[in-house]
């Protein structure tokens, strides 16, 4: 005896944002530019994710998220240093209100003219994402990433860039360039999904990732 069944599972996963940004720049004695900045962020998110993770999930998440703001502060310096020296200096301050937390994200950039054609660039930064995403590499298939704000008892997820690497332009038609970069992830949140009387629903989890990058530019007139 044969019995076929059809099942359907429903995945709906929605962000709506609402922003404002206001940014002023200047002269600083005359030998600076400073650029000032404030931005806000409000998300609206929804789900309905049967059947994607187990039911802990669903009720963990369920009608928690509807409205979540996030506030930015900036601060840029570019400048120069001689003839060959170029340098960008960046601090935010961004808030969570729902996290009650506030962190700093720096960032710098240099440049190194060794003539008209050739320059070494080098840079590094910190970011933070509020969004992020729960799935487990263990599932044998991944159809859907479900993007959530990071939960309330989590840390937010950081990422700290740094890259090296070196610029060649010819008139205004030829531009290459080339970089090595190093990322690495902290405070990544993973599901327990396995998860016992007394474990946590959520795992830390951590990554890096390492590589090249090439872009290469040519103007036909």
């Amino acid at each position: 005896l044969w019995r076929w069944e059809r099942m359907t599972y429903k995945q709906d996963n929605r962000i709506r944002e609402l922003s404002f940004a206001s940014e002023w720049q200047g002269r600083l004695l005359n030998q600076w530019q400073l650029t000032l900045g404030y931005g806000w962020s409000r998300f609206g998110i929804a789900q309905e994710l049967n059947q994607f993770l187990n039911s802990g999930f669903q009720q963990s998440f369920a009608s928690r998220w509807n409205r979540l703001d996030q506030h930015k502060l900036y601060a840029a310096l570019n400048g120069g240093a001689g003839e060959r020296w170029l340098y960008d200096l960046g601090l935010a301050s961004v808030y969570f209100p729902s996290h009650r937390t506030k962190v700093f994200a720096p960032r710098l950039g240099f440049k190194y003219l060794l003539n008209d054609e050739w320059r070494i660039k080098a840079g590094a930064g910190r970011h933070y994402q509020y969004l992020t995403t729960l799935n487990d590499d263990d599932d044998p298939l991944i159809l859907f990433d479900a993007w959530l704000p990071t939960p309330r008892e989590r840390k937010i997820p950081r990422a700290d860039h740094l890259g090296l690497g070196v610029e060649f332009s010819y008139s205004s038609a030829l531009e290459v360039d080339a970089e090595i970069y190093y990322h690495r992830y902290e405070n990544l949140t993973r599901y327990n999904r396995t998860q016992r009387s007394g474990e946590p629903f959520y795992l830390d989890g951590s990554s890096e990732s390492y590589g090249l990058e090439m872009r290469g530019h040519y103007d036909f007139k």
